[in-house]
């Protein structure tokens, strides 16, 4: 075996070894992203009371609650105003 071919082996086991951790990076990169993608979809289904989408909807419930009640209350503050003036 000559210099050319032992340099030319270490090279190609360099190569070889430099794709293998690219691509164990990328695949610890895209089971990562997958594990979070996973976490941000469970938060959008109601799963009862813990998810994103179960706060959202609580908030909902509360600002009908308030629109109605300040409904009412305008219209008794427009009824008391209408009969004043008549």
């Amino acid at each position: 075996m000559n210099l050319l071919d032992s340099n030319l082996t270490v090279t190609m086991l360099w190569a070889a070894l430099d794709s293998i951790v690219i691509i164990g990076g990328g695949f610890r990169f895209f089971y990562t992203m997958n594990k979070r993608l996973d976490r941000i979809e469970y938060q959008l289904y109601n799963n009862g009371g813990e998810s994103m989408k179960d706060a959202i909807d609580r908030i909902e419930i509360d600002v009908i609650i308030l629109k109605t009640r300040h409904g009412e209350k305008s219209s008794r503050k427009k009824a008391r105003s209408e009969s004043t003036s008549n």
